[in-house]
């Protein structure tokens, strides 16, 4: 595959687009190495491959190498399997190694990918317990301006009759009765 292919490919990558969403990494910098991992020099197949170094270009000025030291704390994990997959498609490697590299970057984007599912999650949780409060707040406020209403009735009375104007049922109301501190 030539250069200009290899590029466009990476670019597309999911792991790619996110590590440059996320931090100050750029692939040209990781085509570039002046950031990169390289594979252990003796085959250590029990080195996993988020234990591979990253290291820097040596003639890397000060500030490119800051801004890629604050990237590093940014997403460490996403930083290393980026390093790895350009590594995989751009170096050489055996076999193996591509496999290691294969999962450790399948492995940590999926991770990514449920934390953001979780933390969406959770979004939606807090949002709809709000909606609930709010229409838990207006119901108590409907049940007590209908209590107020249905003074002359007797008050095991109101609790149906509020129920029939509502449309819910009848221990729904009572529990709102008693929330609202009417009885």
């Amino acid at each position: 595959m030539s250069q200009s292919k290899t590029r466009e490919a990476l670019a597309r990558d999911s792991l790619i687009v996110r590590l440059q969403k996320e931090t100050s990494i750029t692939l040209d910098d990781l085509l570039a190495r002046r950031l990169f991992t390289d594979p252990p020099a003796e085959p250590c197949w029990h080195l996993p491959v988020g234990s591979w170094p990253l290291r820097y270009e040596d003639d890397i000025s000060p500030e490119d190498r800051d801004r890629l030291r604050a990237g590093r704390k940014t997403s460490p994990e996403l930083v290393k399997a980026a390093a790895a997959m350009v590594l995989c498609v751009t170096g050489t490697t055996t076999n193996h190694q591509r496999n290691m590299i294969y999962d450790y970057t399948r492995y940590v984007e999926s991770h990514h990918y449920e934390v953001e599912q979780a933390k969406r999650r959770s979004a939606g949780g807090k949002a709809t317990a709000a909606e609930r409060q709010m229409d838990l707040a207006d119901n108590l406020k409907k049940v007590a301006k209908l209590w107020a209403e249905l003074e002359t009735k007797q008050p095991h009375q109101r609790a149906g009759i509020i129920a029939q104007r509502m449309g819910c049922p009848v221990d729904t109301v009572r529990v709102w009765i008693r929330k609202a501190g009417l009885r």
